[in-house]
């Protein structure tokens, strides 16, 4: 019996400047099964980890003339996962500033109750940003999953101003290569959406602005439910363009 397969595609920008010649668009396309079938398939087993940025600018507030700061606010999308966890998915969780912070390591669903609390103590840390450090201890953590999917929910607020980029870039390499998918989600003005674009690529993870909490708490949903309902995995879209295509 045939499935329906739901395709959706977005762009990287909306407009092209007049006049110009080779612009860059970048599309993102969307696979997923229709409703029918998530229905009748269980969902697949999924090692997440909360890679959560613990730096003392995460203080500041949210948005421009929010009362509630990026770390409140992260707080409590987070915990919005709790409900959409499956019966043999687990959460590990790391706090990362000047060095990492193993929260929780593979929490199974039985004891998610346990997550909102530990997601609470993300207040009581503080200290510059060392991508390196986190990203090194999640990958110690995943590679003992048993998890058919492993997914890293890396936050930040900024720019790493501890650590190696080139030893972030290598470890963001393995971790594509072991099969562990890197979403990198950003609060605040100085959130580098371009570099983080980089980290999220090789494991064909997502890379998001988070503008507003409701917009935090739906994309946390959004990202665990996506892992959860794999339908194919090596799957490649080739797409041929036309010689002097215009927009």
């Amino acid at each position: 019996m045939a499935e329906e397969i739901l395709l959706t595609v977005a762009l990287s920008q909306d407009l092209l400047p007049k006049g110009r010649q080779d612009v860059t668009v970048i599309a993102r396309l969307d696979l997923e099964p229709a409703a029918p079938y998530r229905q009748q398939h269980p969902s697949v087993p999924t090692d997440i980890c909360l890679l959560l940025d613990s730096s003392g600018s995460m203080d500041e507030p949210f948005a421009p003339g929010d009362r509630q700061s990026k770390r409140e606010g992260v707080i409590q999308a987070a915990k919005q996962i709790v409900q959409h966890l499956g019966a043999e998915d687990t959460v590990s969780i790391i706090f990362y500033d000047s060095q990492a912070h193993l929260i929780a390591e593979r929490l199974p669903n039985q004891r998610s109750a346990q997550i909102g609390p530990l997601l609470e103590s993300l207040r009581k840390y503080d200290g510059a940003t060392n991508f390196e450090a986190g990203l090194r201890l999640a990958q110690h953590i995943l590679v003992r999953g048993a998890g058919s999917n492993r997914r890293i929910f890396f936050l930040t607020d900024g720019n790493a101003t501890h650590g190696s980029q080139s030893g972030t870039e290598k470890l963001i390499a393995q971790l594509a290569h072991d099969g562990v998918t890197v979403d990198c989600l950003g609060v605040g003005a100085d959130f580098n959406f371009a570099y983080m674009r980089q980290l999220s690529a090789p494991s064909n993870g997502i890379t998001e602005r988070l503008d507003n909490r409701d917009r935090a708490g739906q994309l946390f949903e959004q990202i665990l439910v996506s892992a959860q309902r794999p339908i194919a995995t090596n799957v490649f879209l080739n797409l041929t363009f036309s010689r002097g295509l215009r927009d």
